[in-house]
């Protein structure tokens, strides 16, 4: 699940500046769901800098990878071979962690008091897709979209 040669995604979460938490997700685990949720959620994003923790590490690469299985063409500003010194990124875990170490979350959240809302964590996830249990699955997810603006504003000090 974790190689996007072979993983799938279920759920996409994002939220814009100060704006609402969204997300997406599959109604099933066929391929033409995934390729409609990742399609849909190119469409909706805007060129600028995207935020997350382990984004250069994992959701960027694995997405660019699922694009390319599934023949869905990311926007052309995209990131695809992201620098954790450039500016088109800003990755919670390398920005605390140095680009050759890593943090969890879970653990950046306990040392910035972000605590989480939400009693799912990523190992609970393929688990839960399995037994149908969707709305749990994005409810992590918007979890992780809220915690990671609420580190990266401790971090930025906004």
């Amino acid at each position: 699940g974790l190689d996007g040669g072979y993983g799938q995604v279920c759920v996409i979460g994002w939220a814009i500046d100060d704006g609402p938490v969204r997300t997406l997700d599959v109604p099933d685990l066929k391929p033409d769901s995934e390729r409609a949720v990742i399609a849909a959620w190119f469409a909706l994003l805007t060129p600028g800098t995207l935020i997350g923790h382990n984004i250069i590490g994992f959701d960027i690469p694995f997405l660019w990878h699922r694009s390319i299985v599934l023949g869905i063409r990311p926007p052309s500003w995209f990131p695809r071979d992201v620098k954790p010194w450039g500016t088109e990124v800003f990755d919670t875990m390398t920005q605390w962690a140095g680009a050759r170490n890593r943090i969890s979350m879970e653990k950046l959240g306990r040392i910035l008091r972000v605590p989480r809302q939400v009693p799912v964590g990523g190992a609970d996830v393929w688990a839960l897709v399995q037994a149908g249990r969707m709305a749990d699955v994005v409810a992590h997810c918007e979890d992780d979209v809220t915690r990671t603006r609420a580190i990266w504003r401790r971090m930025v000090f906004a």
